[in-house]
């Protein structure tokens, strides 16, 4: 297998195209068709790179009703399942001190 460079791509689509052979004109078409695509791509990867990370910040803040913190380091989504379990685990410490409280409240009325 061949190892190929972006930037030989010019240099091999006008040496083909210099030919003027009808097969060689269609691969440096398609050459050019693929290098753009792939720009395209790389273009619509780095737009998206920072999109995850906002996602997760738009569910903590949803839960948790406030920002995430950035000094904390970047949200990622082991950052956030940890915040969920801290969330889970602070409701159901209220929801046994409510229940306490209720049970407490019922045996004082029963009495």
């Amino acid at each position: 297998m061949v190892q190929t460079y972006q930037g030989m791509n010019k240099e091999i689509v006008g040496i083909l195209r210099a030919g003027g052979i009808p097969h060689e004109m269609y691969a440096a078409q398609y050459i050019e068709e693929l290098q753009a695509k792939i720009e395209q791509l790389e273009a619509e990867i780095e737009r998206l790179r920072g999109e995850p990370e906002r996602v997760l910040g738009y569910i903590y803040q949803g839960l948790m009703g406030k920002p995430w913190d950035s000094d904390r380091g970047p949200l990622t989504a082991n950052c956030l399942w940890a915040e969920i379990g801290k969330w889970l685990d602070q409701a159901r410490a209220e929801n046994e001190r409510l229940r306490a409280q209720i049970v407490e409240t019922e045996a004082t009325a029963e009495r």
